[in-house]
């Protein structure tokens, strides 16, 4: 990345922090990216404070796609 990201000053301090995690430039340092994979995320404190529940948030939401592609149809295999 080569932008500079800022927050506004009045934004909520766990946004930032979650915002700042997920745009960190060391790849190793990248929130997700740490020992603990997505459970860093899961267990930031912006999801407890915006009330986000992972579980029946996600699995609650019927899955559905705009866009369905069709099958090729399958061509005999050439010597």
């Amino acid at each position: 990345m080569k932008g500079v990201f800022t927050c506004p000053d009045d934004m909520d301090p766990a946004a930032v922090s979650l915002l700042q995690g997920l745009m960190e430039k060391d790849v190793s340092k990248r929130i997700g990216r740490l020992a603990n994979g997505a459970d860093d995320m899961r267990r930031h404190p912006w999801y407890s404070e915006a009330g986000f529940d992972w579980v029946s948030d996600i699995t609650s939401q019927p899955l559905s796609s705009r866009c369905m592609p069709r099958p090729r149809p399958r061509t005999p295999a050439y010597p």
